[in-house]
């Protein structure tokens, strides 16, 4: 099954779009992660299936990736967000209908890591709740200091098989 995960490392492989040779980041070595961890990370849903993850910055707007939406339909009707679940298939979730999907006007579909991010708005604000909160975003001139821990947190499955 799918499930929230948390990692800190990246594996490099090679696929091709637009006839070009890219690199891609793939996460391995990942985890599970507890209930209300990682409280702002959501489930985009395309049709009832996991798209893509993403982050509730607040309680309308999610940052998510522009890619998730190059080959889908851009009706919105098709997408939930599902937030407040560590397993994707709990039904102790919150599901959210999205009003608008912007992708950065940048974003180009032969270049995926160029401008790759996308607004997702909610039609509804979000309640918050000890598992559903909105990430913290630092200040604009915040400086991150070299070496600094961080970490990547998603939807995945823990191995291949």
């Amino acid at each position: 099954p799918l499930r929230g995960f948390v990692s800190n490392r990246l594996h490099e492989g090679v696929f091709t779009v637009c006839r070009k040779p890219k690199m891609v980041g793939k996460v391995f070595g990942g985890q599970d992660t507890l209930a209300g961890q990682w409280p702002w990370q959501a489930s985009l849903q395309y049709h009832g299936r996991h798209l893509c993850g993403a982050d509730l910055i607040d309680s309308h707007w999610l940052v998510s990736t522009a890619h998730c939406f190059q080959n889908n339909s851009q009706a919105l009707e098709n997408y939930q967000v599902l937030l407040g679940n560590q397993l994707y298939q709990q039904t102790q979730h919150t599901q959210m209908s999205v009003n608008r999907i912007i992708n950065h006007p940048e974003f180009e579909k032969c270049h995926p890591f160029r401008s790759d991010i996308a607004m997702l708005q909610l039609h509804l604000p979000v309640n918050f709740t000890s598992y559903v909160i909105s990430a913290y975003l630092p200040l604009k001139d915040t400086q991150i200091p070299n070496h600094t821990s961080c970490w990547i947190t998603g939807w995945a499955m823990l191995s291949e098989d």
